[in-house]
């Protein structure tokens, strides 16, 4: 009893330590855990952003390389079927904003 009796300060004191290490490690926890999830929805949307902005600029470029391949043939005499070539020929000058 005498050993409880002087260390009583000691033990009460690590009670406290342990009780705020208790509270203060689940915080960093979840707070470090937080972070790492932005970085990774972060990082998904910059991948996914990435990805619509490619597929646009494929998109364009298989227009252009259609008109480029149209625009190389000759446009005279023009049957049904070359009507319908120039057709799109046309739209993809529009589309593509020339």
């Amino acid at each position: 009893m005498e050993f409880l009796n002087e260390y009583s300060g000691l033990f009460s004191l690590l009670a406290v330590v342990a009780s705020v290490v208790a509270i203060v490690v689940p915080v960093v926890i979840f707070n470090k855990q937080k972070k790492e999830q932005e970085k990774y929805y972060y990082k998904q949307k910059k991948d996914q952003e990435y990805f619509y902005l490619k597929q646009q600029q494929d998109h364009l470029q298989d227009l252009q390389d259609e008109y480029e391949a149209i625009e190389s043939t000759s446009m005279f005499p023009m049957s049904l079927a070359e009507r319908e070539y120039y057709s799109r020929k046309n739209y993809l000058k529009n589309k593509l904003g020339r």
